[in-house]
């Protein structure tokens, strides 16, 4: 088994975490994103409901302005909340894609450093056995 140097193992060390870091990240923003998509359905499901549920009061009692104001009302409420929602569902893909995007070139540039410090640990030990080599020709 070769012998690493300190100073190699810990940079590899060090790129190896940050590495398993980004990793992590990016999974736990694409576990977020499709939980916020799902809450997303589940809001828009209970908001249909709730317009619905409105409607069938609102057509019992036609007579009732008290009530029919209510709906209204309570129309308008669904209707800014849906906006919202819909606002969020549709913010936040483009939020999380910028930030997977930025994590994803975070991470190639740590493999491209892992790959480069590896090459040059490479070179360092071609370097020392060609020496040996020509040492031992003398």
């Amino acid at each position: 088994m070769e012998h690493l140097s300190p100073a190699y193992a810990a940079e590899r060390e060090r790129l190896d975490k940050r590495i398993a870091e980004l990793q992590r990240k990016r999974e736990d923003i694409t576990a977020l994103q499709k939980d916020i998509v799902d809450i997303g359905e589940t809001l828009e499901w209970g908001l249909r409901r709730m317009r619905r549920a409105i409607d069938e009061v609102a057509e019992r009692w036609p007579a009732d302005p008290s009530l029919n104001a209510r709906a209204i009302a309570g129309h308008d409420s669904v209707g800014l909340l849906s906006e919202q929602v819909n606002g969020i569902l549709l913010e936040e893909p483009e939020e999380f894609a910028r930030q997977l995007r930025a994590l994803e070139q975070e991470e190639n540039e740590c493999h491209a450093e892992r790959i480069a410090l590896e090459r040059r640990r490479q070179e360092s030990e071609n370097s020392t056995s060609n020496s040996q080599r020509n040492d031992m020709r003398w």
